[in-house]
Order: C-alpha cells, then sequence, then structure tokens
C-alpha cells in the first residue's frame, strides 16, 4: 500500500488501534501490541500519528522479553519520552518507564541520562527535563 498523505498514515493508525482494541487481552496480546507501538513511536514520521489512545495500551505494563524489537529502538528513545510527557499523563509515563526499563537490555548512556533528568525533573515538580549541551 502507498501512502500519499500524512492523514493516510493517521487513518492507518486509526484502523490499526480499532483492530487490536476488539482482541480479548491477553498476555500475548499486550506484548505485541505494545512491542509494536514501540516500533511506531521510534519512526520520527510515523510518532506524531499515534492515537492518544493506542498509549494507552502500556497502562498494563506488560514484560516484554530481550527479543523485543520495540526495546531495540533506543536511539528514538528521548523523542518517544518526550511525546508520552506531553500528553500530561504521568501514569502513562510511570508506565512507560517501568515497560521499557524492566526488560531493557540494551540502554544507551545518552538514553539513560535523559530519562535520569526527567524523573529528577518530576520529583522536584520543573515542567520539562533540562538538556545538557552534550545530550
Amino acid at each position: 500500500m502507498f501512502l500519499r498523505h500524512a492523514r493516510d498514515i493517521g487513518a492507518i493508525m486509526e484502523l490499526w488501534l480499532a483492530a487490536v482494541s476488539v482482541v480479548p487481552y491477553t498476555d500475548n496480546v499486550g506484548q505485541t501490541v505494545v512491542d509494536t507501538l514501540l516500533q511506531i513511536a521510534s519512526n520520527y514520521k510515523l510518532r506524531s500519528h499515534i492515537p492518544v489512545p493506542a498509549w494507552h495500551w502500556l497502562r498494563r505494563q506488560p514484560v516484554l522479553g530481550p527479543d523485543c524489537q520495540g526495546l531495540k529502538c533506543g536511539n528514538a528513545l528521548s523523542a518517544v519520552v518526550l511525546m508520552i510527557r506531553n500528553l500530561q499523563d504521568v501514569g502513562l509515563i510511570t508506565s512507560y518507564l517501568l515497560v521499557v526499563w524492566s526488560e531493557w537490555s540494551d540502554l544507551d548512556d545518552v538514553g539513560c541520562r535523559w530519562i535520569l533528568r526527567l524523573i529528577r525533573g518530576e520529583c522536584q515538580g520543573h515542567s520539562s527535563p533540562r538538556r545538557s549541551r552534550g545530550s
């Protein structure tokens, strides 16, 4: 399928969310949906088209195994965290960090420092993590 416009991507995302939402929840379904969601979120062209309700799958906090492709997208980590944070739902941020960090085996130094600044900022009441020039 050839996507000509951003609205096509948004429509595909809405269809994907509708399809996965009618499947009865099991651990396997949760793992697959969240893995797919993380893979989509790692693509900067697709990330902004993720419907807000799709992020709510993170609340189930499925345990993702080390072979999960969505966990291997660490280069987009700070952008994904920022997007979720902009939803202004601490529960979603918490769930995301628990899902990703619980099984993350390849978290790079930059991503780790960025997350630690985010957590410190949240705990101290800052509106956003402070970024140093090196991150």
